[in-house]
């Protein structure tokens, strides 16, 4: 089972998703039958086929079946806050999130997580001081800062934004395409473009996530290049494509049909309950 975690965690940022998540699913596969009655197996599991494979109703029974066997399995939380979001209720990602941090409240990876579902849910101020907390807690963790750009972004704090999209440029090893998004937005379109390019030269060499180019695209307004990595993603089952509900740096372009039936293919809920 542990394998199956470490796999989960090493798609998109080190690994392709589409050679990651089944690498995953196997591990997890093997994990259940060696121990039907293993929380974490049935975690890991639900993580896998959250992320993975996009099989909402399975990672439902999942985590629910982890709850069951392990209350205090924090990664059961992790993916049931991954079914929430790709049921866009911002407010239960949220609550799901704290639940798993409240049982393994050191965890680099859960405290990343809740920095990033804050920040994509529209609450910037928790989601930077939880980024300051994970800045704590694990100085030297690979994804301090990496997503408190777009807090700082929603706040319109842009010099505060591009400091800390700079500041993750050495730990990616490329460009930040936050720092893409910033500029197109502040009017420096040519720079926003290089940043693009940059990271689609990049991508020929080494993975980089799609929907991360095409946020770029989406703030310049080129919607044929947008679409085009936004379908990549979808099509290399990338883990960043069940957040496409709540990504606000596509939100121009929500209502578009093309954009609802990216949305339907990763199982996403069109409609926002609120």
């Amino acid at each position: 089972m542990r394998k199956a975690h470490e796999y989960d965690y090493l798609a998109d940022g080190f690994m392709p998703s589409n050679v990651a998540y089944p690498k995953g699913a196997l591990a997890a596969k093997r994990a259940l039958a060696l121990d039907s009655t293993s929380g974490e197996a049935y975690s890991a599991a639900a993580l896998i086929n959250a992320n993975g494979e996009w099989d909402w109703p399975r990672a439902r029974h999942d985590f629910e079946r982890a709850h069951a066997l392990s209350p205090n399995e924090p990664w059961a939380y992790e993916a049931e806050a991954l079914y929430w979001w790709a049921m866009r209720r911002p407010e239960r990602v949220i609550q799901s999130a704290r639940q798993a941090l409240m049982r393994d409240p050191v965890s680099p990876l859960i405290n990343y997580f809740l920095v990033t579902a804050l920040a994509f849910s529209g609450q910037p101020d928790s989601a930077i001081a939880q980024d300051h907390r994970l800045a704590e807690i694990a100085p030297g963790f690979a994804y301090v800062d990496a997503m408190v750009g777009y807090a700082y972004l929603l706040k319109g704090m842009n010099a505060e934004a591009e400091k800390a999209f700079k500041g993750i440029e050495p730990k990616l090893g490329y460009r930040s395409a936050g720092l893409g998004v910033l500029y197109a937005r502040t009017g420096r379109r040519q720079e926003a473009a290089a940043i693009a390019r940059s990271l689609e030269s990049q991508s020929r060499k080494t993975y980089i996530v799609p929907e991360f180019i095409a946020e770029i695209y989406a703030a310049l307004g080129d919607r044929d290049r947008m679409y085009f990595w936004l379908e990549k993603g979808v099509a290399t089952h990338s883990g960043f494509a069940p957040f496409l509900g709540e990504f606000f740096p596509v939100d121009a372009y929500r209502q578009e049909p093309r954009f609802k039936a990216l949305l339907k293919r990763v199982g996403i809920a069109e409609d926002v309950p609120r």
